[in-house]
């Protein structure tokens, strides 16, 4: 037992040795040197190529990388930012860039710096040729062409980028400059970068179109300025400024003269010889256009220039209302006014109350009543104005003063046939409450019942105050429709 001890003794202490040498082992990041030269090949004059670095780490311990930078100032390369370490047994990849600035070769070094004991500092060589060029064409040079654009309107022009070099044009931005007016714009989409290719489909140089938009506001500034700016990788004019400026052509101002109510049948005549031009562009054209009449109101329209004769409807009372506008003599881009003018003119009949009944089917008679108060029974010869008793050749209604005559009531047309009207009308009602009611008398073939629609209107000095309507079944059938408060002039359909 005792023999055999030295040589356990001597095993331990080898073991011993080993284990101490092994913890003596310094731990260090271990770099593996990339292989150069990185070769860009042949690029287009102020095209940019990339190529990538590896940086692997094959060390017990991170390894922090320093720096990375190219060592030539103004050589046409450029480095990505590095990592600030990579991990024990990982890699890394480092972009680096070749943008050539004129056609010949270039050469530069990459400077790559970490705490590897013994590859601390590496140069790596960067080589690559600026082989083609693109070269830029903007047609036109200059914008100032969108000449005196119509107030509220818009020109439109368009800018093209061709393509004359040897090599692919690559369109970085196009864009207006700070101090450009806002009443500049694209139209469509501008994406960028572009590339314009040295040959088009068509197997011309190929191009970019550009399309901008001057849109006048009403009371924009007399002129609008800026420019467009375009980059490229043109090297011999890498930014190219196209002037913008338009000018402002004021619309002309629609005038027209104020005109007094007229009496139905009446022709009033419309005036626009007040109308204007700020920028003196004559002559001035007129365009005259009736807007609003009375519904079925019949008229004459005579437009001559300036003026606007309009006969108006021989019975029907309300509103008409007439258009003129008026565009100056600019004979590029004529502008128009705006907004266009307008004016009213109410055909007033001798009735400050007036009543017309209407019916749809011309096989039907319908009647008109018109009540001196809402108690007024239908057919009271007293009360009830209607065909019965209160037409022209019957003795007036006494309805207000007896010593006046314009507050009685008058059926100044009874339509026993087609679709009527038939109107009631008071020159100047006494105060009070009148009721407005309709009868189906009855159908005019074979005494069959047919429904009929009855449209009433109701006019307050003139103005149409309400439209009502019902469809009436069959004969006998009443309608009390509204009453009509006076001197207010209110009209309150009934249920």
């Amino acid at each position: 037992m005792m023999a055999g001890r030295p040589h356990l003794i001597a095993l331990c202490a080898t073991l011993l040795l080993a284990c101490g040498e092994d913890h003596a082992t310094p731990v260090h990041p271990e770099l593996v040197p990339p292989v150069g030269p990185y070769d860009f090949g042949t690029v287009p004059v102020l095209n940019e190529r990339m190529l990538e670095v590896d940086l692997r780490n094959v060390g017990r311990a991170n390894l922090a990388v320093f720096s990375m930078r190219i060592k030539e100032d103004g050589a046409p390369f450029r480095v990505d930012v590095p990592p600030p370490e990579v991990g024990r047994g990982a890699m890394e990849t480092v972009k680096v860039f070749f943008k050539p600035t004129s056609e010949q070769p270039f050469a530069a070094t990459l400077v790559l710096e970490t705490n590897d004991p013994n590859d601390g500092l590496l140069e790596l060589p960067l080589v690559g040729v600026g082989d083609t060029r693109a070269v830029m064409e903007v047609d036109p040079t200059d914008l100032c062409i969108f000449g005196r654009t119509p107030e509220g309107g818009a020109s439109v022009k368009t800018l093209t980028i061709r393509s004359l070099g040897s090599a692919d044009l690559i369109v970085e931005d196009v864009s207006f400059t700070e101090d450009t007016s806002p009443a500049y714009s694209f139209i469509g989409s501008m994406k960028t970068p572009a590339v314009v290719k040295t040959q088009g489909s068509d197997g011309l140089p190929g191009k970019l179109q550009i399309t901008i938009k001057y849109t006048v506001l009403v009371g924009a500034p007399e002129e609008a300025r800026g420019a467009v700016r375009i980059r490229s990788t043109d090297p011999d004019q890498p930014e190219v400024l196209v002037p913008l400026c338009g000018q402002v052509n004021r619309a002309p101002v629609a005038v027209i003269a104020d005109v007094l109510n007229a009496a139905p049948g009446t022709t009033v005549t419309f005036d626009g010889n007040g109308s204007y031009d700020p920028d003196n562009n004559l002559p001035l054209k007129y365009a005259w256009r009736l807007v609003r009449k009375p519904s079925g109101a019949q008229v004459t329209e005579t437009p001559t220039g300036a003026t606007y004769a309009l006969k108006l409807d021989d019975i029907l009372p309300g509103e008409y209302e007439v258009e003129l506008s008026v565009t100056d003599g600019d004979p590029v881009q004529p502008a128009i006014s705006l907004p266009p003018a307008r004016k009213v003119v109410v055909a007033v009949p001798a009735e400050a109350l007036r009543v017309e009944l209407f019916w749809n089917n011309p096989a039907t008679d319908v009647d008109l009543h018109v009540l001196r108060s809402p108690e007024t029974p239908l057919g009271d010869m007293a009360g009830d104005c209607y065909y019965a008793n209160c037409r022209s050749s019957a003795p007036p209604l006494e309805w207000g003063d007896p010593l006046l005559t314009d507050d009685n009531p008058r059926l100044s047309r009874d339509a026993l046939s087609v679709y009527g009207p038939e109107v009631v009308g008071i020159v100047e009602p006494a105060p009070g409450t009148y009721r407005i009611a309709s009868h189906y008398f009855r159908s005019k073939v074979n005494e069959v019942d047919e429904p009929s629609t009855v449209t009433v209107r109701v006019y307050v000095r003139g103005v149409l105050r309400a439209q009502l309507e019902r469809t009436l079944q069959k004969a006998g059938d009443s309608w009390l429709v509204a009453d009509v408060a006076w001197p207010a002039g209110t009209v309150t359909a009934l249920p």
